[in-house]
This record gives structure tokens, sequence and C-alpha cells, in this order.
């Protein structure tokens, strides 16, 4: 039996009219599926509950939230074991979202629909039905992934209670050798401190060098590259008009504006010609001309940064934020501002974006990521990373920092003031 969109309406919604009777469709339609995110979010919350019981709850709960649940079967797949909501029996009418574990096991969340339904955007299916259910596969892989993390952590944890036990028993026989083998654990917990402190500092010294490594590819994308570009293209310039001109300048600008955006990629030569100030105004413009978000830029004072591995921290660790604001905001405005208070730096990144809730989760997996980075760097210069945001009202970042000691201040910083003082614009 062919289900029109009309007999659906007229069967569900008691409204007249049938603009008015669609659009309580519509919304029916979007709680249904939030409904279902919220139950599914509260099942995989639960970590008391084995895995097959907890699949088997969740397929029952997926019909209801498609558009036509009385004719909807789910199917769960994982591992070799299906998971059904009920009576259930494959058709052609189907939607599905196939999910990858880190550790390389495939699932599948399939909704059939048993009878023929008006055709929609993707089949019978609504496009939001599809965002739906691609959520809840990335929820669910999560939720397993967790899972076999704990599961993991567990069968350490007895292996390391095991080897306790014999270490403790053994400790008991070697009981007249016990000051002999304390000075010797300490001896070693000194030295991997020590290796600890080492690769720390080599990490940073890589850094710098890499960085280094990567200004000097920028200079020669900049220097030969770049040049030789812009020489072909004046050369033509003084050539025949016509089509094929036209073209090959259009290419050319293609190639001399993608050499621009890899050698600012690579390394920031403003940074180490006029200092941190400077270019962090500068990432501020790129991001204003590159993504069309108009970002606002304050620097009121001189910071006085002369550390070439602090400022380049700091400026990758603004550029992460404002990648993040790229990504994952949603954002029409930003405003980056530098400023000085009770001896420390604070950096600070806002947006009007859609925001979203710092104690239950970070706005993406890539954004949280990144930020837990930011966060072990600053570490590093005893600095932190503060979020401020709710969902619907924006976010702020603020990273701080120890100023240095020291009251000297940069002579790239000072240049900056030199510039017209456009810090303080």
């Amino acid at each position: 039996m062919k289900i029109s969109r009309k007999d659906y309406f007229s069967t569900t919604i008691p409204v007249r009219g049938g603009k008015k009777a669609e659009l309580l469709h519509l919304l029916r339609e979007r709680v249904k599926e939030l409904t279902a995110l919220h139950s599914a979010a509260r099942i995989l919350q639960e970590d008391t509950r084995p895995v097959f019981a907890v699949l088997r709850q969740l397929a029952t709960l997926l019909p209801p939230a498609w558009q036509y649940p009385e004719i909807t079967a789910a199917r769960i797949s994982f591992e070799g074991r299906e998971y059904l909501s009920g009576p259930f029996s494959p058709s052609r009418w189907c939607q599905k979202a196939v999910f990858r574990t880190s550790g390389g096991k495939v699932g599948e969340i399939a909704i059939f629909y048993l009878e023929e339904v008006p055709r929609e955007q993707e089949g019978p299916f609504l496009s939001e039905e599809r965002y739906l259910l691609d959520s809840l596969a990335e929820m669910l892989c999560s939720y397993l992934e967790r899972k076999a993390a704990r599961a993991a952590i567990m069968r350490a944890r007895d292996e390391l209670e095991l080897r306790v036990r014999r270490r403790t028993a053994q400790l008991e026989r070697l009981n007249q050798v016990l000051s002999e083998e304390i000075t010797r654990r300490k001896r070693k917990e000194r030295a991997v401190r020590e290796y600890q402190r080492r690769l720390k500092d080599m990490a940073d010294e890589l850094a710098v060098a890499e960085e280094r490594e990567r200004r000097s590819i920028a200079a020669e994308l900049h220097e030969r590259l770049g040049h030789n570009l812009a020489l072909v293209k004046m050369r033509l310039g003084r050539g025949a008009r016509g089509p094929r001109h036209a073209e090959l300048m259009r290419y050319l600008d293609d190639a001399i504006k993608m050499t621009r955006e890899i050698t600012s990629e690579l390394g920031s030569p403003v940074l180490y010609e006029l200092g941190f100030e400077a270019a962090a105004e500068s990432l501020a413009e790129q991001f204003r001309e590159k993504h069309g978000i108009k970002v606002g830029f304050s620097c009121p004072s001189e910071l006085g940064l002369r550390e070439e591995r602090l400022q380049l921290l700091l400026y990758k660790a603004l550029r992460e934020l404002l990648h993040n604001v790229v990504k994952h905001s949603d954002a029409r405005t930003a405003a980056v501002s530098l400023k000085k208070s009770s001896g420390r730096l604070l950096i600070s990144v806002e947006d009007d974006g859609q925001g979203f809730d710092p104690h239950k989760g970070n706005s993406g997996s890539g954004a949280g990521f990144g930020l837990f980075s930011i966060r072990e760097r600053l570490a590093r210069f005893n600095g932190s990373l503060d979020i401020e945001s709710a969902p619907g009202r924006g976010t702020r970042a603020v990273m701080s920092i120890p100023l240095p000691a020291s009251g000297g201040i940069d002579r790239r910083a000072g240049a900056v003031k030199k510039r017209g003082e456009r810090c303080g614009d």
C-alpha cells in the first residue's frame, strides 16, 4: 500500500489548512529526531550495561524518529551480529550509515520502509533523516570505541595488579637488599625525569627548527617561483590579446595567488621581521580576506616579547583558535585582542558563532584536539587557556601567559608602533 503525504497528514495531524498542517508535520518530525538523539545519547552514556543490550535498545528507539514509524524497521549490525527493532524484513527502501572504529571494526545502522511511500530528498527519506542517521552512527562509533578503550584499561589494570603482586613477593624474598633497590629506583626516576626534560627541550628546539625550515622554503617559493610567475605574467601582458591569452592570464593569477597562500601557511615573514603583535594583526587580516569573516584586532600597548619559541607558540595557537572559528562556529564576526594585565599577556579570540557547552565537550573533534594541544604547549610556559561559551551565545577563548621578567622591550615589537599605531586601531 502506497501512503501519500496527504493521507499521512489527515491521519496524524487534525489541523485544517495544507500549509499549516505541513508546517506542524515538519515541526513534529524535528521533535522526533531530537528526541531520538537525546534518548540515544542517554543510552550510550550507560557504561555499566553490556554492548548487546545497548545496541538492542538503540535499535528499538530508531523507527519512531522516522517520517512513517508504523512501517519503519531498524537494524544495527556489528561484529557479525544483528540487532533488530522488532518484526523485520529487509526491503528495497533503505537508508543506511556505515561506521568504522579506530580498531578497524565495521558496523552499520540501516533503516527500512516496509511499504512504498512518496519520494523525498533521498529516495523516500528526508535529508534531515540522513543527518540524524549519520549523527547516530558517529555517536555509536564513539560509544563502541569508548567501551573498547575501557576494556583495554581494565585488562591493563589487571595485568598491572598481577605484576605488582609478583613484584611484592619478590621484594619480600629480597628484603635484605631493599635499601639498595630503593637507591637504584631513585636513581632511575631521576634519570627518567631528566630524560623527559631533555625530550621536552628537544621538542621545542625541533619546533623552532621546523619553523625555520618552513620559513626557508617559503622564502624560496616567494623569491623563485613567485618572481618567475610574475615575470611570465608581465611578459604575457605585452603579447597579443585573445581568448587563449586571457585564459593563460587567469591560470597565472591563480598560480600566483596559490603561491602566496602556500608561502603564508609555511611561515609568516611578518612574525620574524616585525614581531608577534604585527604577525597577529596580519593573521587577522588574512582570515578576514580569505574566509569573509569580519575579524577585528586590538593591541593597545607594546608587549615586549623577545623569545622566538614563545612568539612561535603564541602565533600557532592564535592561528589554531581562528581556524576553529572558521571551521566550527559558523560566526559572522570575530575579534582578536592582545593586552597586558598584572604581569601577564592575555590573548583573546571572541566570536558571535553558535557556541557550545565547554563542560560537555568541545565544538568538534578537531577543535577538541586543537584546544588540548594549545593547553599543553602553554603549560610549558606556565600559561593557560580558558574557554567561555554557551550554545547560541558565541565563544571566547583567552590565552594567559606570564610576561618576561625583564623590563626590556623587543625592538621588533617597537617597530609595530612605528607602522602608524595600527595595533591600537
